[in-house]
């Protein structure tokens, strides 16, 4: 296609928007913030209460607690861009950001306390955190990260964000984008607060507590015999009135004097399997479980069996963990952009924040690694780094292992890689012809001279071959088999 026929094309493109706010008839146009559509924010006015008062209950508390853990069990870092260079002003860039998470985010508070603020986006929706700029050493850096309530945050209807004040109380003062970090759960045009999933909460947490009231009384009226006094006909109101005064006395003492010629009943009431409003409590709670930390088949096993529902939560909590941690690290993102914006040029790529979980290393790593270091020369500082333990300082803080004799072991056959010329396939193929000469080839020629000696024929031997096979020993050639696999897969590592 030529110029001309590109320019033909494009004249006939509609260019801006038509689809905003202003065209909505659904929309009034004289608003200039938008109204939260938390369906809790509109029916309650009050919803920062409601979810505080959600999270002081002890299922919401226990399960928060474990998303905190799981959160802060990711460590936060500065790497650099994929796309950046290894320039000096990159390199500038890269350790100006990284001295950021060496100090302190704000007086009193640590990093771990503003991811897990970040991190509560996802319970109230969206979080805003103002960062206090300061000039030092010459350069603009952020001084402090302050949260800020969600009751004093709106949006406008171009979606920006505005803050209540003294001053607007009502639709607030517009902000500048660099002043102000919003991390969002779920954002939408139509909804630029975020879905909060303590707003999914509020039901079952307001059945559960109704529930805990109906429970209670029910206890209470089954778990104390019920006194029943009976007086005889013609008792005047003053003597009925003594002897319920004596029945409520003696619920409160546990014993009663009362005249002759009255009686007293003591009636229990018997209850056989769950209590429907125990499990009115026990619902509630999974819903909410549910709604937090995304669990189905782990809080309703129903037939399935433990060990699917431990998986299933296991895969679920990890999708969970990735989800929250992209929000947390496009809300750090946005800072480190602004500060390589301000002191380095908007040329210059800036830094990623990364949160990463130390690794736990496992003795098969380990055993990995040592395989690995038998058969090439895998790097000595990704050791050191994945395993964190410390190089030695000098030989005599060196710590030698023992080095193997032989190629067979208690255990079985083992790989011996010893020859510095030798790769893993002939090393593989060497081996494995030791232990079929051993296990075969040998019985074989010795079943041979028998037979000579004895007179019998080659027909004899071939007859008398299933025996010498069901006498084979396969035990050591499928260990082998196995140390080879193993061996593979570390010169892959190695290699690669």
């Amino acid at each position: 296609m030529d110029s001309k026929d590109m320019r033909k094309l494009r004249s006939g493109v509609v260019t801006g928007r038509s689809a905003t706010r202003a065209s909505d008839p659904a929309f009034y146009s004289f608003l200039r913030v938008l109204p939260n559509p938390d369906p809790i924010l509109r029916a309650m006015g009050k919803a920062e209460q409601a979810y505080d008062a959600i999270m002081s209950d002890a299922h919401v508390i226990g399960e928060l607690r474990s998303m905190r853990s799981g959160v802060l069990s990711y460590k936060p870092k500065v790497i650099a861009d994929d796309q950046a260079d290894e320039s000096d002003i990159q390199q500038a860039a890269l350790e100006t950001c990284q001295g950021i998470l060496r100090r302190r985010p704000a007086p009193g508070m640590l990093w771990q306390d503003v991811i897990w603020n970040m991190h509560t986006a996802v319970l109230r929706g969206h979080r805003v955190h103002e960062v206090d700029w300061q000039f030092q050493d010459g350069q603009l850096l952020p001084d402090g990260l302050y949260d800020i309530p969600n009751r004093r945050i709106r949006f406008d209807d171009d979606n920006q964000l505005r803050l209540l004040t003294k001053a607007q109380p009502i639709e607030g003062e517009e902000t500048e984008d660099y002043k102000y970090l919003v991390t969002r759960h779920m954002p939408t045009q139509e909804n630029p607060y975020g879905q909060a999933l303590l707003s999914a909460c509020f039901w079952p947490y307001t059945f559960k507590h109704g529930g805990f009231k109906f429970l209670y009384q029910f206890c209470d009226r089954v778990g104390v015999p019920f006194p029943v006094g009976r007086y005889p006909e013609g008792t005047d109101e003053k003597a009925q009135d003594d002897l319920l005064d004596a029945l409520l006395d003696m619920l409160e003492k546990g014993v009663a004097v009362v005249p002759e010629g009255d009686a007293i009943e003591l009636l229990t009431v018997s209850h056989s399997g769950e209590l429907t409003q125990e499990r009115l409590v026990q619902l509630c709670n999974r819903e909410m479980s549910k709604a937090l930390t995304s669990q189905t088949l782990a809080t309703e096993l129903g037939k399935a069996g433990s060990n699917a529902a431990a998986k299933t939560h296991s895969q679920r909590e990890q999708g969970v963990h990735e989800s929250d941690r992209a929000l947390i690290e496009a809300t750090m993102n946005k800072l480190f952009s602004d500060i390589t914006r301000f002191n380095y040029g908007p040329d210059v790529i800036p830094p990623k924040c990364e949160l990463f979980k130390p690794k736990q290393i496992s003795k098969e790593r380990v055993e990995i690694w040592k395989i690995a270091a038998e058969i090439g020369s895998p790097s000595r500082k990704a050791f050191h780094k994945e395993t964190g333990i410390p190089e030695a300082e000098d030989e005599a803080d060196r710590l030698e292992a023992s080095q193997p004799t032989s190629q067979f072991s208690k255990y079985g056959p083992t790989l011996d890689f010893r020859k510095p010329t030798e790769t893993l396939e002939t090393a593989a193929i060497r081996q494995a012809d030791q232990v079929i000469e051993q296990d075969l080839l040998r019985p074989a020629y010795q079943m041979l001279l028998e037979f000579e000696s004895q007179g019998k024929t080659l027909d004899d031997f071939l007859e008398s071959m299933p025996e010498l096979f069901e006498s084979l020993n396969t035990k050591e050639l499928g260990e082998l088999n196995g140390q080879i696999m193993a061996q593979a897969m570390a010169e892959g590592m190695v290699r690669g």
